[in-house]
């Protein structure tokens, strides 16, 4: 009994050392809001930038976008070359890439025009920030 209580308590400490998924720690939920004038049709504009601090990662978990008028038109938010969220109204196709895992460094976060015409652009993103624990 002493034996398989011995080896039952070693695998358990030994999974536990060697676990993946035990070095993130909650640090805060991040919420951004982004505005864009008149975006020409089928062009880009830059909104924001994002830095993740050393030692931290952040998780993406949801984004959005929608023209500013009532107008129906597709849009995509971006963060570096990662889409996070697009929106197609004339094929009625909806993409959302999340969550989306953002390692330490400096980051653009750009709203395109899908469709031609010209048009204001309001998104948005959620992200969770955690410490990295070694």
């Amino acid at each position: 009994m002493k034996k398989l209580l011995f080896i039952l308590l070693t695998t358990f400490l030994s999974s536990g050392i060697y676990a993946q998924g035990n070095n993130l720690q909650f640090s805060q939920v991040l919420n951004f809001d982004y505005s864009t004038p008149a975006v020409a049709a089928y062009q880009e504009s830059t909104v924001g930038s994002l830095t993740v601090p050393a030692g931290k990662v952040w998780k993406v978990t949801s984004g959005s976008c929608y023209p500013s008028s009532n107008q129906v038109l597709g849009c995509m938010i971006r963060i570096g070359n990662n889409i996070i969220y697009s929106v197609a109204y004339s094929q009625n196709a909806i993409s959302s890439n999340t969550p989306t895992w953002l390692s330490p460094g400096s980051y653009s976060v750009v709203i395109s025009a899908m469709q031609a015409s010209n048009s204001g652009f309001k998104g948005a993103l959620s992200i969770v920030e955690f410490n990295i624990v070694l």
